[in-house]
């Protein structure tokens, strides 16, 4: 047990079950759990919760990083860590993250390896964007306008939405140089629960070529911290916008 779990255990005692128990009731906020995003452990998952006072054993070369209340942590082995200690401050990207970009190419903020820079390049630079290449569950906060992201942008390109609930199919079309746009003249609803095609004209006559398949989850709230948003995301499967969030969080 860790000296951080045993003064917690110290405070509650000489507060008393009694002055807990109206702490709580005058409206105190009590502290959730902390969540594993990234980890080269076998014993620490990713997508588990743990207490920010609860302790991490780590081997030489193991790494494992989480996102609490407070903002974000990466602990590297080998040692012993307080999950909750000294974490960093997540909050400006990620704002910036949630927020809805300039139609314009998104840089790939602190990427500084060639290997990462090239894995964040084929993905989206946002958390709600809809990539028109990858199938899947996709987490929304906002259904009532989707924008859609693509990794290439050197040619201009267009792309149809097709669904049970559109009155019709939805033309989304991207100028050279530019990969997110929403759809032309409109903006794009979609239904919590619903599925969804995205296709792209074939370059040549023939049929249009499916390019994913997307199940929409309504979030139904906005979450102002990161830590909430990766255990909604995780928690309703969807897997690409929580690596997303958890590789742009903890970008070097």
């Amino acid at each position: 047990m860790s000296w951080a779990r045993n003064k917690s255990w110290w405070v509650r005692a000489a507060l008393g079950s009694a002055a807990l128990t109206g702490l709580v009731g005058a409206g105190a906020v009590l502290a959730e759990p902390a969540i594993i995003v990234k980890s080269s452990a076998d014993d620490y998952k990713v997508g588990s919760k743990i207490d920010d006072e609860d302790t991490i054993t780590l081997a030489s070369g193991e790494r494992v990083s989480v996102l609490t209340k407070r903002g974000s942590r990466t602990m590297r082995g080998p040692g012993t860590f307080v999950v909750g200690a000294d974490p960093k401050s997540n909050r400006n990207r990620f704002a910036n993250l949630k927020r809805r970009g300039a139609a314009k190419r998104s840089g790939t903020g602190g990427v500084r390896s060639a290997a990462t820079a090239a894995v964040a390049a084929l993905q989206s630079p946002k958390v709600f964007y809809a990539d028109v290449g990858r199938s899947g569950r996709l987490c929304l906060t906002n259904t009532q306008d989707v924008s859609l992201w693509r990794a290439f942008s050197d040619r201009p390109a267009t792309y149809v939405v097709s669904g049970p609930d559109l009155d019709a199919p939805v033309t989304v079309s991207f100028e050279a140089d530019v990969s997110v746009a929403p759809p032309e003249g409109a903006t794009l609803a979609l239904m919590d629960g619903g599925t969804y095609t995205i296709t792209g004209g074939s370059a040549g006559p023939g049929p249009a070529m499916t390019i994913a398949t997307v199940t929409i989850v309504d979030l139904g709230q906005d979450y102002p911290t990161a830590d909430g948003l990766a255990q909604a995301l995780f928690g309703n499967g969807c897997t690409a916008q929580f690596n997303v969030l958890s590789d742009r969080l903890f970008t070097d």
